[in-house]
């Protein structure tokens, strides 16, 4: 048990879960070997694609071999039901201190949460922080972050006013712990130099250890979350158009108009007269060389298309 414990400490839990899923497969196996089952490909190999599907002839010796598996892996036991899902494990609930990791109590399904009590060692733990001064960084900006009007009477954190300065005080008092506000020296709130890579701003201060937390309106970037960790934002900002609501009105004698302006209807008006005034009995007649023998010098009166789409071309 302790070579596992020390093995655990070594690798990832994913890793842990595989190393596992590999001794169930070899276990099952074993089984079935000295069952004396032979598994080969001859036989039935099954069709997936079918309809109805044709199982492999295999299948249901190996699937019950699994579900007979009962071993002591790096995860914990490992035991199966009749549907194939895990039972009779524990999960150990951790929690994060100032020195890493430490067990709390565990989750079973038989016993369900349980919680250690807390020992003389978790408080001296837990007291670490509440004797430290956390150096909180912000920025002035208004409404978050603002200077009293008398702040040059006041001392330490009571200077200061703004939504941001109560959040650090609820956070401080529900932790326990004590702080102190401080403006960040350049007044930015932090980006990364392409040149030379160096963070300013608040962020600046995080990455280089002049401050513990940043507590400000603070955008959350990619590029940011690279160098630091965020927590769930308090507030989330969007871009809206706000446009003035259409009244319903019920259309006129005259809404045919709407979709053209009225200069264009004028200008539609006097090229219609105008048609119309070039197209009497006098109107001369043009000679069309592309209409033919038959229509050379046909009435203008019974071609008034033809005269619009050819009167570039007369005198041709």
């Amino acid at each position: 048990m302790e070579d596992t414990e020390f093995i655990l400490k070594k690798i990832e839990y994913t890793s842990a879960l595989t190393y596992d899923a590999v001794k169930v497969m070899t276990e099952a196996f074993r089984n079935l070997r000295e069952q004396r089952i032979e598994i080969s490909r001859r036989g039935n190999a099954g069709d997936c694609l079918a309809n109805p599907a044709v199982p492999w002839s295999h299948g249901v010796e190996i699937e019950r071999a699994l579900k007979q598996v009962q071993v002591e892996g790096l995860t914990g036991n490992i035991k199966f039901d009749q549907n194939g899902k895990r039972i009779n494990y524990t999960i150990n609930v951790m929690e994060l201190k100032s020195t890493g990791p430490r067990k709390i109590g565990y989750w079973s399904e038989a016993d369900r949460m349980v919680v250690n009590p807390i020992d003389g060692s978790a408080g001296n733990e837990s007291s670490g922080l509440e004797n430290k001064t956390i150096i909180v960084t912000t920025i002035l900006e208004s409404p978050y972050v603002m200077m009293k009007k008398n702040y040059d009477t006041l001392d330490g954190n009571e200077r200061y006013e703004g939504y941001c300065v109560d959040l650090a005080a609820e956070i401080a008092k529900h932790c326990g712990f004590k702080y102190k506000l401080t403006i960040v020296g350049d007044g930015k709130y932090g980006a990364r130099d392409a040149e030379t890579k160096i963070w300013n701003g608040m962020v600046g201060e995080l990455v280089y250890g002049k401050a513990d937390i940043a507590i400000a309106p603070l955008t959350i970037t990619l590029v940011r979350e690279e160098v630091i960790d965020f927590s769930k934002p308090f507030m989330s900002l969007g871009i809206s158009i706000m446009i003035k609501k259409p009244q319903k009105s019920k259309p006129g004698v005259f809404s045919f108009l709407d979709p053209l302006a009225y200069e264009i209807w004028m200008c539609i008006v006097f090229a219609y007269i105008g048609i119309l005034h070039g197209e009497g009995p006098l109107a001369p007649s043009y000679p069309r060389k592309d209409l033919g023998a038959y229509t050379s010098f046909a009435p203008a009166q019974q071609y008034r298309v033809i005269d619009v789409a050819l009167i570039g071309t007369y005198g041709e």
